[in-house]
């Protein structure tokens, strides 16, 4: 995967990001809740392909958003361990 840099300057934040921050959190939300669907002994078939098929492709989308942020930090120079964010 390639990353711009534009990309590199939006995802190499330093400090506290609260957009960043809520949207890992929303993220982990949604994982959690369409798994917990998808593992529901009310949940049947086709219903728990689905959620786990939607589970799948939101984790996809936050290990990418993971990917360009670390990516970004060591074009920079930096880890998530250089500072708190």
């Amino acid at each position: 995967m390639n990353m711009t840099e534009e990309q590199a300057l939006a995802f190499s934040f330093t400090g506290e990001n609260k957009l960043w921050e809520n949207t890992l959190a929303i993220i982990d939300s949604y994982i959690e809740k369409e798994v917990f669907f998808a593992i529901d002994k009310h949940t049947v078939g086709e219903g728990r392909i689905h959620a786990a098929g939607r589970a799948d492709g939101v984790n996809g989308l936050k290990e990418t958003l993971l990917w360009f942020r670390e990516e970004a930090l060591k074009k920079r120079g930096l880890t998530d361990k250089d500072f708190v964010a």
